[in-house]
């Protein structure tokens, strides 16, 4: 798969691209089916669980764990399968339980579909949506690369991709889901760092360059190529 910082300096026909994806899907798509709705960040328990981890590792730690927990099998396979993929920063499996147990604090309707193989049940779904979006793109003669659950598409068709997502999304759950776009990200990153302009130059430099996209050499030439033989 094309690493997340590469894929923002991806150019369809010339044109930059942005990147839309569902926020939390699986999570939101459990809730879904006991009639709840998740608002706000899913991942943040609000309070401080374990001791000597700060509030902002703990909420990526929650998130990658709930995550492994839904296409687990058990808890002890969702904790092995998690300091697997953090062997540098491993944690008890008494550690991650309390974690996992303060997520179903906060919605204890999810309680029985942790560590209860779901995933292959919402992979489904999320490829009955996909297939759906691409599905009107290519009756619109539109491009559009998937990404698992997100979708790049060109600048000027994101309003097209949203209107997209949500008949996908009605037409699959009969319901809406909420998606972030790296565009909306991107701009929101640069207002803040443009307000601080003439206080701090130094990060406004920073947050320009960072969100600064790099069109290869190689990539104009084949471009170039494409458009003198079409």
């Amino acid at each position: 798969m094309v690493n997340i910082d590469l894929r923002r300096d991806i150019y369809i026909d010339g044109e930059a691209t942005d990147e839309m994806d569902f926020s939390g899907p699986h999570p939101t798509l459990l809730a879904l089916e006991h009639g709840k709705l998740l608002k706000g960040d899913k991942y943040d328990i609000g309070r401080p669980v374990l001791d000597g981890i700060k509030m902002s590792e703990q909420r990526s730690i929650v998130k990658e764990l709930v995550l492994i927990a839904i296409n687990a099998k058990s808890k002890q396979a969702a904790y092995r399968a998690y300091n697997n993929q953090n062997k540098d920063q491993k944690l008890t499996h008494t550690q991650l339980d309390h974690l996992l147990a303060a997520f179903i604090d906060k919605y204890p309707f999810l309680k029985g579909d942790l560590c209860s193989d779901k995933g292959i049940d919402l992979m489904y779904k999320d490829s009955q949506i996909t297939e759906a979006v691409i599905q009107r793109f290519v009756e619109a003669d539109k491009p559009i690369l998937p990404v698992h659950d997100s979708y790049i598409v060109k600048n000027t068709d994101r309003r097209f991709l949203k209107l997209v997502m949500n008949d996908a999304c009605n037409d699959v759950l009969n319901h809406t889901l909420p998606f972030e776009s790296e565009f909306d990200e991107v701009t929101a990153d640069i207002g803040h760092a443009t307000h601080y302009k003439h206080t701090e130059y130094g990060y406004f430099e920073r947050v320009l360059s960072k969100h600064k996209t790099k069109v290869s050499k190689l990539y104009q030439k084949r471009y170039t190529q494409w458009l003198e033989e079409s």
